[in-house]
């Protein structure tokens, strides 16, 4: 969680949250990561990992193709160590929880490196207040 500011969440609001939209969930392994569900184009929900270190979402290569996205330009993605160019794929609708994005153009990066079907990015997030509730183990985008 580093680089975060972890917000208090009030019994009450949790309570609220739980009424109003679904709860993101947590996915063990060796690490605790933040899961929520991402519909693409329309057909398909997908359980992306929140990354609030990457500026644009993320799709795994495998996902991609399954989908059958069209392909989009080669962006430079800057990982800890290096900076490659990178293809992407067009997503023409995603919707995550109550907000709609259009016309995104998201990395495509093999499995291995995410560890997971996609990752959600700032370009997502900033529209979104996120709160942490660690005693519960539970997160929620408002």
């Amino acid at each position: 969680l580093a680089g975060l500011t972890v917000l208090a969440v009030t019994p009450a609001q949790a309570q609220e949250a739980e009424q109003t939209e679904p709860s993101i969930s947590l996915l063990t392994n060796l690490f605790t990561r933040i899961a929520a569900y991402v519909e693409i184009n329309r057909a398909v929900e997908l359980k992306l990992v929140i990354d609030t270190g990457a500026g644009r979402s993320a799709l795994a290569e495998d996902v991609a193709a399954r989908l059958a996205l069209p392909p989009g330009p080669q962006v430079m993605v800057h990982g800890l160590t290096e900076a490659r160019l990178t293809p992407t794929v067009r997503i023409a609708h995603a919707r995550l929880q109550r907000e709609v994005f259009s016309d995104l153009e998201c990395p495509v990066l093999p499995r291995q490196q995410l560890g997971a079907d996609g990752l959600i990015g700032l370009d997502m997030l900033s529209r979104f207040s996120l709160s942490f509730d660690l005693a519960e183990r539970r997160a929620n985008l408002s």
